[in-house]
C-alpha cells in the first residue's frame, strides 16, 4: 500500500484552492493543485490520481467532461464535482458511484471528511453485465446464500 493518497484539486479560485491544499496536506494527502482543466488532464497522464476535486466553473472545459476524462484514465479514482446547478450534472454522472456531486460552496473540513470516507473503503470487484459475484470468486461454496 502507498504511503499517501494523491488528490488533484482543479479550481479556478486560487485562494480557496490553496486553503484546501494546505488542509489536505496537513491531513496527510499528497496534493496537486491546478487552475485549468487542461493542466489537470496533463497531470492525470503523469501521476496516478486517487481522488479529484473539480470546481464548478472552469474556463477551458466543463467539470463533468473533466471528471469523465479522469475516470477513463483512472477508473478506480474518486471524483468530487462541485456544482452550483445540479440537475444536468447529476444526470450526466448517474450510475457511477465514484463520481459524486457536492455543493459549490464546501469547506476544507467537509472535503477531508468526504475523502476519508471514500478512500478508506475497500475496493469492490467490478461486475460486468450478466456477471455475478459468485462467478468472479471462482468458488461459490465460500459465499453465503
Amino acid at each position: 500500500m502507498r504511503d499517501k493518497f494523491h488528490v488533484l484539486i482543479v479550481k479556478g479560485e486560487s485562494e480557496v484552492a490553496e486553503l484546501w491544499e494546505q488542509s489536505l496536506e496537513r491531513a496527510g494527502y499528497l496534493v496537486s493543485c491546478v487552475a485549468r482543466a487542461g493542466a489537470a488532464l496533463q497531470r492525470s497522464q503523469i501521476d496516478r490520481i486517487d481522488a479529484a476535486i473539480i470546481g464548478a466553473k472552469l474556463s477551458d472545459m466543463s467539470g463533468t467532461a473533466l471528471a469523465q476524462a479522469i475516470r477513463e484514465r483512472w477508473p478506480e479514482s474518486h471524483v468530487l464535482l462541485l456544482s452550483a446547478g445540479g440537475a444536468e450534472a447529476a444526470a450526466q454522472l448517474a450510475g457511477d458511484a465514484h463520481l459524486q456531486l457536492l455543493p459549490r460552496v464546501v469547506t476544507a473540513h467537509m472535503l477531508k471528511k468526504r475523502l476519508e470516507q471514500l478512500l478508506s473503503l475497500p475496493e469492490q470487484p467490478h461486475l460486468h453485465y450478466g456477471q455475478s459475484l459468485r462467478s468472479i470468486s471462482g468458488n461459490a461454496s465460500r459465499l453465503p446464500g
